[in-house]
């Protein structure tokens, strides 16, 4: 059985739970970067949930609804791409976190749902696919682990491999997100093992929120793991080794991002350490700015795309970079179509949206 209490799982790392928390209360005025849809489902109340690049540039990207079906996007900056469905993974019905363990090898978390973000008790897993080829054609499937005593699964975040050069030891463990215990799971896709590495209140949803997704976007940046806690409205960090565990006596610092006025879900840092993240209740990118001194380090925030009443970002997932020669500058951002908060009550099919961030990058 997992460690389940935080009393237990916090004294295997000695961790340090409390933390002081900065306020991001400083607002500069929003702007409006180019944004454009790169490829669109035909149906509505469907939810794209993330992506992931391929080495080629190519686009991987999962869905929570209406089926537990991968997606693919050739050539996502050709002007003409399309989503296509690749394969439906058996025994689920929605498939959530996703990352790229190996060149072209992905895992993608999953269970199966009896209601819109309410998993049937016990389907909780991780499946690996392989790609083979330049194209979505030709990949092999199979399942890496049954995670049952997980609530339900979300964000991933790779934990850097130990690479020799050019060469990389295996497959990379990843650390898991449980958004409904609050907890961080590592596992090592080798042999399917997986434990809880931290369970904290930073990670928890409060008990008396009517919103119960806890920790949700996970990131590994810098010796830290990263995340959102959706429902306190905050972003948190804390020092990991080399292996993704948390550092003995390390403290969880948490950023508060509640100025925003919505829900931070998935997020991904640039090259300066800002933070780019979705406000999915307010259909916004904000870029919350990394600062130049330990008082204002993540205090700054601004929304730099879409807006509350705009069909431009209905509904805002998850966030990706461009990894292709004519990219990197622009973030890929999948939706929900308006599914969960349909806007001025309009709902679309689910998307992804390329925002052009060049005139921010200089």
């Amino acid at each position: 059985m997992l460690f389940s209490t935080i009393s237990i799982a916090a004294a295997i790392v000695g961790i340090a739970t409390a933390a002081v928390v900065p306020r991001a209360n400083t607002s500069l005025d929003s702007i409006h970067l180019p944004a454009k849809t790169v490829a669109s489902l035909s149906e509505i109340n469907t939810f794209l949930e993330n992506l992931a690049p391929r080495n080629n540039g190519d686009l991987v990207v999962s869905m929570l609804q209406k089926n537990a079906t991968l997606h693919y996007i050739k050539y996502p900056t050709s002007g003409h791409a399309e989503l296509t469905p690749i394969y439906t993974f058996p025994n689920a019905s929605g498939t959530l976190g996703i990352g790229e363990v190996s060149k072209d090898t992905f895992l993608i978390a999953m269970h199966d749902f009896k209601s819109f973000l309410v998993p049937y008790p016990h389907t909780g897993a991780v499946w690996e696919v392989k790609f083979n080829g330049r194209g979505p054609k030709a990949f092999r499937v199979r399942k890496v682990a049954d995670l049952p005593d997980v609530n339900m699964l979300n964000g991933m975040a790779v934990i850097p491999p130990k690479c020799s050069g050019r060469r990389c030891r295996g497959l990379a463990s990843v650390l898991l997100a449980d958004c409904l215990q609050g907890q961080l799971i590592r596992l090592d896709p080798s042999t399917g093992a997986y434990k809880v590495v931290l369970d904290v209140p930073e990670l928890h949803a409060p008990a008396d929120s009517q919103f119960p997704t806890g920790v949700n976007g996970l990131k590994i940046h810098r010796g830290y793991v990263y995340w959102s806690n959706t429902a306190k409205l905050t972003v948190n960090r804390i020092a990991i080794d080399s292996d993704g565990y948390p550092v003995r006596n390390a403290t969880v610092q948490a950023f508060d991002i509640s100025s925003w006025g919505g829900a931070l879900d998935d997020f991904v840092f640039d090259e300066m350490d800002n933070i780019w993240g979705v406000n999915s209740l307010t259909n916004n990118i904000y870029v919350l700015y990394h600062g130049t001194s330990p008082s204002s380090l993540y205090s700054t925030y601004q929304s730099v795309a879409g807006a509350l009443d705009s069909l431009e970002l209905p509904g805002p997932t998850a966030v990706t970079w461009g990894v292709g020669k004519n990219d990197k500058h622009i973030l890929y951002v999948t939706t929900s179509g308006g599914t969960v908060q349909p806007v001025n009550g309009q709902q679309e099919p689910a998307k992804v949206v390329s925002i052009d961030t060049s005139s921010l990058q200089k």
